[in-house]
């Protein structure tokens, strides 16, 4: 399967069905993702599903701590919350997930994204 760019799309099989009964209780897309990824056992599946990664902990990163201090006394203080995020996918859903969890704490934010560079 090929794009508009010409490159090209690699699309896995799709696991069988007999495997696929192994995994009831999740939906058959991350049934597939975790078949594609070679898990080949629920116990598997479930022990790559509960991995809790110290990597992905936001807190490691340096002020985290002082950045929820401050979004919290902003949210509290009825101040107005600007959300700046970058083009690309990663910048795009982290100021998307920025301005959703101050709508969900009762404090809608504004966001700008800066612009592709030329």
């Amino acid at each position: 399967m090929a794009n508009q760019r010409g490159k090209r799309w690699i699309v896995s099989e799709p696991a069988p069905d007999s495997w696929l009964a192994g995994y009831r209780g999740m939906t058959p897309i991350l049934a597939q993702v975790l078949y594609n990824r070679g898990l080949t056992t629920p116990e598997d599946a479930a022990e790559f599903l509960a991995q809790r990664d110290i990597r992905h902990n936001p807190f490691r990163l340096a002020d985290m701590a002082k950045a929820v201090a401050r979004l919290r006394d902003a949210i509290k203080a009825g101040e107005s919350i600007v959300v700046y995020g970058d083009f690309d996918a990663d910048g795009v859903t982290a100021t998307a997930l920025m301005v959703q969890g101050a709508d969900s704490a009762g404090r809608g934010a504004r966001s700008r994204v800066y612009p592709q560079p030329c």
